[in-house]
């Protein structure tokens, strides 16, 4: 997970693989939700509503504009970005 603010980019969680990411399998697609909850002190990352990373939200803004961007070796079909 990485934190981008114009041309500097920050690593908040280096790609780490995680046991609820449920993979694709053949010409099958895989669902996963993934959400961020954010909290006074904490950033918390979800897959398939299982805890997988927390980040000190210390030196993090979390308001303005929401946005997703997605590395090229991916194959990704967004169904729903919601922001609550």
């Amino acid at each position: 997970m990485k934190w981008r603010t114009g041309t500097r980019t920050a690593t908040l969680i280096p790609w780490t693989p995680s046991a609820a990411l449920v993979r694709r399998g053949g010409e099958e697609n895989a669902r996963n939700i993934l959400s961020v909850e954010v909290w006074p002190g904490s950033l918390t990352f979800f897959v398939n509503g299982e805890p997988a990373a927390r980040v000190a939200r210390e030196g993090i803004e979390t308001d303005g504009i929401v946005g997703l961007r997605v590395n090229h070796g991916l194959t990704l079909h967004v169904t729903s970005l919601e922001v609550t």
